[in-house]
């Protein structure tokens, strides 16, 4: 929203792109709090709640491509990040992999299958 004309309109990703990733990084930290808590205690209610923020989350990191540049530009090419705008910024990736762990023994008992 830009507060000056009151209106919603288009930002460079390097204004908005750590917001997202902020709340994602939340989003994903609850499930890996829920995935400790099922590799603890064996309570598969956390477990669901842990897999599906996990399976949703990939499925649509599994659609993200590598930016584009029009002219080679190695300096840039290197600080832009799969899911950060920054490579310096991945925060998620620890999380990520933290809840991976801890519902590993859940995960391999279920079937999935995205269309």
């Amino acid at each position: 929203m830009n507060k000056e004309i009151g209106k919603e309109e288009w930002a460079d990703a390097g204004q908005t792109g750590r917001m997202f990733e902020t709340v994602n990084e939340r989003i994903i930290q609850t499930a890996t709090d829920a995935a400790f808590i099922y590799w603890l205690t064996g309570d598969e209610r956390y477990a669901n709640y842990a897999s599906e923020i996990l399976w949703t989350y990939m499925y649509g990191f599994s659609f993200v491509q590598p930016p584009k540049f029009a002219v080679p530009d190695p300096g840039a090419a290197r600080i832009i990040g799969f899911s950060s705008f920054e490579v310096i910024h991945e925060d998620i990736v620890t999380p990520l992999a933290e809840c991976y762990d801890f519902l590993y023994d859940f995960l391999k008992k279920q079937v999935r299958t995205w269309r």
